[in-house]
């Protein structure tokens, strides 16, 4: 807890505890207002938010107007600061954060003052943080910065709020990044995924045949990998505009699952040899998937000297897919999974699949 010594009618003369050390506010702040003084605001002091990882607000003086630096992107890897006042007055109250981008050190790939723009979009369009008043935007001394204010009446929990909202300005601008990466989601289907190292290229093959997939369904389009980190973009816009982006979709969803079921049940009721061709090499590619899946595992036990009844599971595009945005809406990724072209005739693990609808598909193309 930091306490405020008074020894004197004189401001000045006020010393702040903190952590077992004295400081004279004359020295090491400042007077912010009729009813709040500013600690630190002296640059050999500075204050970080480990310095406060068990503190709630009562535990801050109210008198105190507090700037803390963030540290280890425990704020938030683009927070700087936070400013804090938990006075009883309300106009004396006070509860504000700083994003911003040093230019000087930014090594990223795309304009920050976009990224920051967007970035501000979001915040603006959330409804999880009460997040008070309009936006500030600045782009002066070489940062492109967000002010942003925090009604503090609202907040319960310090560290909770803090840590939440952290995780929510890093997913944000991720995202935005990966929206950047491909050009924006308007017009296409951007699935994101996150696969095991050990059979990244064998799932991203997968992936990559989806297009000749839409092709005899007699759909063009375009497909487009970019990598994020760890995880995986993956988005088909269609040659036309005509082309339903609700069917890519749907197409997508059924081909998810199609590794999950065994080709041996896959039989081709027509006779003629071009849906043939299509049906034997869709069930090529989701043997090679399954294939390379079993050996990757089979690989790791031998690594790993696991005894020879050891199981080993690595995910399968379905189970590695993170989210899908649908021309600039994420849709609930259960939902989308439910979906697919008409599914009803056979089960596998709780999927139903239609195969003589897709075959009617294959031959109508």
């Amino acid at each position: 807890m930091i306490e405020l010594e008074k020894t004197s009618d004189n401001w000045e003369d006020w010393n702040v505890l903190f952590k077992g050390k004295k400081y004279n506010l004359a020295e090491y702040g400042s007077k912010w207002s009729d009813k709040s003084y500013q600690f630190p605001a002296n640059r050999d002091l500075k204050l970080t938010i480990t310095d406060f990882s068990d503190y709630n607000f009562s535990d801050f003086h109210p008198e105190l107007y507090f700037g803390i630096d963030n540290e280890h992107g425990i704020l938030g890897k683009q927070i700087s600061t936070i400013y804090l006042c938990t006075s009883s007055d309300e106009d004396s109250k006070y509860f504000g954060y700083c994003w911003d981008i040093k230019l000087d050190d930014w090594d990223g790939h795309f304009n920050p003052f976009i990224i920051r723009n967007e970035v501000a979009k979001a915040i603006e369009a959330q409804t999880e943080f009460p997040i008070s008043g309009k936006l500030g935007l600045s782009d002066d001394s070489g940062f492109a910065s967000i002010y942003f204010d925090v009604d503090v009446n609202e907040v319960e929990c310090f560290k909770d709020f803090y840590l939440k909202l952290a995780s929510f300005l890093d997913r944000t601008f991720e995202e935005v990044e990966e929206k950047l990466s491909i050009g924006g989601f308007s017009n296409k289907v951007v699935a994101k995924f996150s696969f095991d190292e050990e059979v990244q290229q064998s799932c991203i093959s997968y992936l990559n045949y989806f297009i000749e997939f839409l092709k005899d369904l007699g759909i063009k389009s375009k497909p487009q990998v970019n990598y994020s980190g760890q995880d995986i973009l993956f988005s088909i816009t269609p040659d036309s505009k005509e082309e339903s982006l609700a069917l890519v979709s749907q197409a997508l969803s059924l081909y998810l699952k199609l590794p999950q079921i065994d080709t041996a049940e896959l039989i081709n009721e027509y006779s003629d040899p071009l849906t043939e061709l299509k049906l034997e090499r869709l069930k090529s590619e989701i043997d090679k998937l399954k294939g390379d899946l079993r050996t990757s595992a089979a690989l790791i036990r031998y690594q790993d000297k696991l005894l020879s009844n050891g199981t080993v599971k690595l995910k399968e595009p379905i189970e590695a897919l993170q989210c899908i945005h649908i021309d600039d809406e994420e849709k609930n990724k259960r939902e989308f999974l439910s979906g697919g072209i008409k599914l009803g005739v056979f089960k596998k693990a709780g999927i139903e699949f239609d195969w003589n609808a897709l075959l009617g598909h294959f031959k109508s193309k």
